[in-house]
């Protein structure tokens, strides 16, 4: 008897340890809000963070492009994301196609955030979108 009331302690604590940890997890991982923009070679480009879509937009001048998409941030700050959909402004040649993934990683400091390690199948994005941008 004694055996199994320690048997059956041991679960107990064992599964409300492994809560915990799945607690924890999800509570490290950032949660991306706010307007993040910076300029970069005359291209202006902003990330509009929502709950669980981002907002990108690059504009030079009078033409853009928004691109929306659909997200999700691990607790190392590694963004994964898939764009759901694309706005024109005036004529913009280096857009995106829907359905494009991306990764990358992002650290937020004293109303700075750092993009780096930029990863998608669009030429030359990341030259363009990594670096420091400011809290809008």
């Amino acid at each position: 008897m004694v055996r199994l009331f320690c048997g059956l302690l041991a679960l107990v604590i064992a599964g409300a340890a492994l809560a915990e940890e799945k607690k924890e997890a999800k509570k490290d991982a950032p949660k991306l809000t706010g307007t993040w923009e910076r300029e970069v070679d005359g291209r202006t480009l902003q990330f509009k963070f929502e709950e669980k879509t981002v907002a990108i937009t690059v504009s030079v001048g009078d033409n853009g492009m928004t691109a929306t998409a659909d997200y999700t941030v691990d607790k190392d700050g590694k963004v994964k994301g898939k764009i759901t959909k694309i706005e024109e402004k005036g004529t913009f040649p280096a857009k995106p196609a829907q359905g494009l993934e991306f990764t990358f990683k992002i650290a937020v400091k004293d109303k700075k955030a750092t993009i780096s390690e930029f990863k998608s199948e669009h030429e030359g994005a990341a030259a363009v979108i990594e670096g420091e941008y400011s809290a809008k």
